[in-house]
């Protein structure tokens, strides 16, 4: 009888090994949901950021997607306002970093790095722009934009990869758009070897950069094909119309400027003095609303568009966004704009949160004293001291 029951226990010995077996090698169930989705790409693009939600709706049957369209220019209000009443969206698509570290601090987006997000595919550059503190992080990187070099291919064959050949170029009176401001002229900075940063403080020498920086855009206003401006519109315009033939602004003008110009009227190129010549990097991000119970949901999909084949049909088929995936390179002579793009971002600054409100008061300060720099008013070296000395009295964040 004691062998019996002695059986009878291996058997249920048996059965329960066999049984905890079977659970530890089932297959994880799928993660189901359901998501409300808003993006903020222009009527122009919202079909291929579209394409790409229902290409993950098709291979995600059990995630469902309900897709809205916003304008960039409402929707963090329309956010906040729906958001607090209980029906704002899960995830929202398209939004700069610095926005999305403005929600989290109004506690409407969520910290994404307590989700199941694969952070290895991101340079630590681009992730910068995302970290707040230690454990914080307001959105995902999708993709960035940065300043180029566009050029009219009627009017220049080979665009100038220095500040000499620039300069050489404006000299036979050919027109050369450049914008006149902190922010979208930062490049000509580091392209001189100056600095400006040193961490999330500024440098002991950047009042030098700044000085050496603005010494060179007198000199260059001086020669015939100058055209100095604070007002990119118009720049911009002027380029359309061919009044001008080189121009510096954002990669995102692409797709206006393809619409305006068709694409073999110009080309794109990287900034001269690159890759010396760093500019900022504007990251777009998505975020995930704070009260969103959708997690899961809304990781998969971030990984989703986060990852190399994504990212590479997004960079091909969008006007001016560089792919942020660390493992996407683009063929030079298949794609040659969004290569440049991709080429120029890789090397750009991407402001930390608290750089952010450092590069804030720069414009501010800055901004006019450019201006009153290139009219003549002040010399470069006292417009430099007289930017740097505002930073450094605005108790605002740090100065050095």
């Amino acid at each position: 009888m004691k062998k019996l029951f002695c059986h009878h226990k291996w058997v249920f010995f048996c059965l329960i090994v066999l049984c905890l077996g079977l659970v530890a090698c089932a297959p994880s169930q799928p993660v189901k949901g359901r998501l409300i989705v808003w993006h903020t790409w222009d009527e122009a693009e919202a079909p291929v950021i579209e394409q790409v939600l229902a290409d993950f709706r098709r291979l995600h049957p059990e995630i469902q997607i309900s897709v809205e369209r916003k304008e960039y220019a409402t929707v963090l209000d329309e956010f906040a306002e729906a958001s607090r009443a209980g029906l704002g969206p899960d995830v929202l698509i398209g939004l700069e970093s610095v926005y999305a570290h403005l929600l989290y601090q109004n506690g409407l987006a969520a910290n994404v790095n307590k989700m199941d997000i694969d952070w290895t595919v991101f340079e630590p550059g681009t992730l910068q722009s995302v970290q707040r503190g230690n454990d914080v992080r307001v959105g995902v990187p999708l993709n960035a934009y940065v300043s180029v070099l566009y050029f009219n291919r009627s009017q220049i064959d080979t665009p100038p990869d220095s500040f000499d050949a620039l300069q050489a170029i404006s000299e036979k009176g050919i027109k050369v758009g450049l914008p006149a401001t902190f922010f979208a002229s930062y490049w000509g900075i580091t392209g001189l070897g100056g600095s400006v940063f040193d961490g999330d403080a500024l440098s002991a020498n950047s009042q030098a950069g700044i000085a050496n920086w603005l010494d060179w855009l007198v000199a260059f206003q001086q020669t015939p094909g100058a055209v100095l401006s604070s007002d990119t519109r118009a720049l911009v315009d002027s380029f359309v119309r061919g009044d001008i033939a080189l121009l510096v602004m954002d990669s995102l003008e692409l797709a206006s400027l393809e619409e305006r110009l068709g694409r073999e009227q110009f080309g794109v190129a990287t900034l001269p003095g690159f890759p010396h010549a760093q500019a900022f990097s504007t990251v777009e991000l998505i975020v995930v609303n704070s009260a969103s119970v959708q997690t899961e949901a809304a990781a998969q999909l971030s990984n989703f568009l986060s990852n190399a084949a994504q990212q590479r049909k997004l960079a091909r088929t969008t006007s001016g966004r560089a792919p942020v995936n660390r493992a996407v390179s683009l063929n030079p002579t298949l794609f040659p704009r969004i290569s440049a793009i991709s080429q120029q971002n890789r090397t750009a600054v991407v402001p930390t949160t608290v750089q952010d409100g450092l590069i804030n008061r720069l414009i501010v300060e800055a901004d006019p004293i450019y201006q009153q720099v290139l009219e003549g008013l002040i010399t470069p070296d006292a417009g430099a001291q007289m930017i740097i000395d505002a930073v450094k009295n605005d108790r605002g964040g740090p100065s050095q």
